[in-house]
């Protein structure tokens, strides 16, 4: 018998081996856990990081025609992809997540909260423009009377919003510089109806005197319909964007939401 033999012979002995547990040696170290995976700004566009105001432009994203754009603006977090905690984010294309931190956090010089994407450039008087795209709504961002825009049919002319998607103390409500008809309200839903769910909308405006807006929001997944707002016949200020995202006033608490999908085009 070779020596080679005889030593692998001895070695599978039981009387040769270790009785005591303690002369087996030390235990055989675990696996090494896995590291967690790395923030998303490693990976991800990161448009802005919170620490101040910026602002920046997504080129022909999200339009039909070279002739427009998105820009963006922020002073919480804008973020590629979809980074709400145990939330399911239905887009198709591409998201932007947006954060927004507490009292005193992620402000402007009027100690204001804003991070929104919007479109570009202003569209002038006589022009129809449709906008479409999914916003998805962290649940329980807290709200109370103060303005806290989601949406906004901005005008230049007017010098801030003609319509606006907001939600005001649990609500989500549209505001409009256009009265509604006499016995009626704006209309608006409970703030549960819109959170933790994405959603689509649709804004089609035409802009400037004889003009209209149309803003259909639904489910993004079912369909089913959340709220609209239509008017016509109207003067509709111009050199007007879509303006999306989060813009407050006075922050309660945290906030998050994301927007994406954009798909803009003239009609």
């Amino acid at each position: 018998m070779s020596f080679v033999k005889k030593l692998a012979n001895k070695l599978k002995s039981p009387s040769d081996q270790p009785t005591d547990p303690s002369a087996e040696g030390p235990p055989p170290i675990p696996p090494r856990p896995r590291p967690p995976p790395p923030p998303p700004s490693q990976h991800t566009a990161l448009l802005s990081d919170g620490t101040k105001q910026a602002a920046g432009q997504l080129q022909t994203y999200g339009c039909s025609t070279k002739s427009c754009s998105m820009k963006w603006q922020a002073t919480g977090v804008l973020q590629e992809g979809c980074w709400l905690q145990d939330q399911q984010c239905c887009f198709e294309r591409q998201g932007w997540t947006i954060t927004h931190g507490g009292p005193g956090e992620h402000v402007d010089q009027k100690g204001r909260q804003r991070t929104e994407l919007l479109s570009w450039p202003p569209a002038p008087a006589g022009e129809s423009w449709v906008y479409k795209w999914r916003y998805h709504l962290s649940p329980s961002c807290l709200s109370g009377s103060k303005f806290f825009h989601l949406t906004q049919v901005l005008s230049r002319e007017q010098g801030g919003f003609v319509v606006a998607l907001g939600l005001v103390n649990g609500k989500i409500k549209i505001s409009s510089i256009f009265p509604p008809p006499p016995g009626e309200e704006l209309p608006s839903i409970p703030v549960e109806q819109y959170w933790g769910r994405t959603t689509f909308h649709r804004c089609a405006v035409v802009w400037g005197p004889g003009g209209s807006i149309d803003y259909q929001i639904k489910d993004a997944v079912t369909n089913e319909p959340l709220l609209a707002y239509k008017i016509s016949g109207v003067n509709v200020p111009a050199q007007g964007s879509i303006k999306t995202g989060l813009y407050r006033a006075v922050a309660f608490g945290p906030a998050a939401a994301v927007v994406g999908d954009f798909d803009l085009f003239k009609n």
